[in-house]
């Protein structure tokens, strides 16, 4: 990456010792991430600056409650240390502002690789991505039952939390909502955070736990793999409606069947091309009922892998069948161009893994036709039988 600072930057020594690029990187509700330059230690940083009066204002908490998140993130970044969460390296506060420097993730989030600038976002039928996103969830999934297993709950993860570093690693952030401690602290009404992939016993100020977790980690799921948002954005999502947002996840449960649940997206109807057992993990993970979801992330990440392991499967046997079909033709030019005769073994014979193109498919039956017409007793090949068959003649 070129260190070279932005002749545009901005230098705010009189609270904080960085340079920073005026086009911000990202901005939420409350902060704002600039890419920054950390003289003293010669490297580029993701600086999160957090408007402490507007977090007042618009929320309706005190400043000391704001510090105190603030101090939460910090602390719940410096307990865990993985590869796939990001770091904190420096914080600090101004007049009306918190701060932090992070690892700086240039590869964009979850929601921007789906979802692009164009706000076009495909329904994603192809096998490929469906194979691509399981591989990069299970690694998230894991991810948060790390920190679970740290003592962090993280209580807001969503698609646009989940970032990538320059090595395409998917990266856990923002720890500005999370619980340190037993169950039972810090279970008050939610306050912030996405309403949408938020669980309904967190927005009800409810009991909470690693299932807590596991309900964000479902609607990740969900959008990943469909494209989709998991709910409607109807009345049920007005500031004045939580009870009824709260109603209509709870009403979500792994059988859920078509056209049951108004405002809410199943995942098999947005992609057709999920299979019903892929659907029924990622709405398991969304059951409104606790009791219903995976009991911890590495659970919902075990029920990925069976499936990863599954559209692996049926993928590659779909491409060899492909491959057997498309390049017959082409196997039977090239035999009788050379004179060799087809038969059943030359042709599965060509199927032999490390052929993955057409021409390699064609060359390497052709090869075997050969082989086997030059061969003593090659012109009998096909009534020859199995290794080590006896065949009466």
């Amino acid at each position: 990456m070129d260190n070279a600072i932005p002749a545009s930057a901005l230098h705010l020594r009189s609270e904080i010792d960085y340079e920073l690029d005026p086009k911000p990187l990202g901005t939420g509700g409350f902060s704002v991430v600039h890419r920054a330059w950390e003289p003293g230690l010669g490297r580029w940083v993701a600086l999160k600056v957090i408007a402490i009066s507007k977090v007042m204002r618009e929320m309706g908490i005190s400043r000391e409650e704001i510090e105190e998140r603030h101090r939460t993130e910090i602390r719940a970044c410096g307990r865990l240390r993985h590869d796939h969460i990001v770091e904190v390296y420096n914080y600090g506060r101004g007049e009306d502002r918190l701060w932090h420097a992070m690892t700086l993730l240039p590869g964009g989030s979850i929601l921007s690789r789906i979802r692009p600038a164009s706000g076009k976002n495909p329904i994603p039928a192809d096998p490929q991505h469906i194979i691509h996103w399981l591989e990069i969830l299970i690694r998230v999934c894991r991810t948060v039952g790390f920190c679970h297993g740290q003592g962090v709950l993280h209580r807001d993860l969503k698609h646009d939390n989940i970032l990538f570093d320059e090595h395409d690693r998917p990266t856990v952030t923002d720890f500005g909502m999370a619980r340190l401690g037993e169950p039972g602290e810090g279970d008050a009404p939610f306050a912030g955070g996405d309403q949408v992939y938020s669980a309904p016993e967190l927005l009800a100020g409810e009991a909470q736990d690693d299932r807590t977790d596991v309900y964000s980690l479902g609607c990740i799921c969900h959008f990943a793999l469909t494209a989709r948002e998991p709910f409607a954005y109807g009345d049920a999502w007005s500031a004045h409606h939580r009870d009824a947002r709260v109603a209509l996840k709870r009403a979500v449960r792994p059988d859920l069947r078509p056209g049951e649940l108004d405002d809410f997206h199943l995942p098999q109807e947005q992609n057709p091309a999920l299979r019903e057992d892929l659907a029924r993990v990622v709405l398991r993970a969304m059951s409104g009922d606790p009791a219903q979801r995976h009991r911890q992330p590495r659970h919902l990440a075990d029920a990925l892998q069976e499936q990863l392991d599954i559209e692996r499967t049926l993928h590659r046997v779909a491409t060899q069948e492909f491959i057997a079909e498309r390049a017959a033709p082409l196997i039977t030019a090239f035999l009788r161009r050379d004179g060799a005769e087809l038969d059943e073994a030359t042709l599965l014979g060509a199927g032999q893994p490390g052929v993955d193109d057409l021409a390699g498919f064609a060359e390497a039956a052709g090869k075997q036709a050969q082989a086997g017409k030059h061969h003593p007793g090659g012109e009998r090949q096909a009534e020859r039988g199995a290794p080590g068959q006896v065949i009466d003649g």
